[in-house]
């Protein structure tokens, strides 16, 4: 039930034909004018990032991301030798199903991630 806020009546109230619609624009749409100080030179090093900052922050993410995998590769790893552990012992399948509960929800935060 949409409201129509020109009228300010629901479209299921009145047959969709018998609304009119209307757009207008104000004469003049810049309003106001602000003015700055120059920016020196020296000052938009300090207040803007450069080139090689962006490869950087690049590089950086790559790092992170490559470091987040290889933890996810071990967690995936130590995960299955615990499984294969656990199916090989006796344990109850209270304990086993934890295990797969935790085991699943960080791989799933672990993807999230990467």
């Amino acid at each position: 039930m949409g409201l129509d806020l020109e009228i300010g009546i629901s479209r299921t109230d009145v047959k969709q034909e018998n609304i009119r619609r209307k757009v207008s624009f104000p004469e003049s749409v810049v309003t106001d004018t602000i003015y700055r100080v120059y920016t020196n030179p020296n000052e938009r090093k300090e207040l803007y990032y450069s080139s090689e900052d962006y490869k950087r922050f690049r590089n950086d993410f790559r790092q992170i991301k490559m470091a987040f995998m290889k933890m996810k590769r071990e967690q995936n790893e130590r995960a299955a030798a615990k499984l294969e552990y656990l199916n090989d012992s006796e344990t109850d399948s209270k304990e086993l199903s934890c295990f797969e509960r935790v085991t699943h929800v960080t791989s799933k935060i672990l993807d999230a991630i990467c």
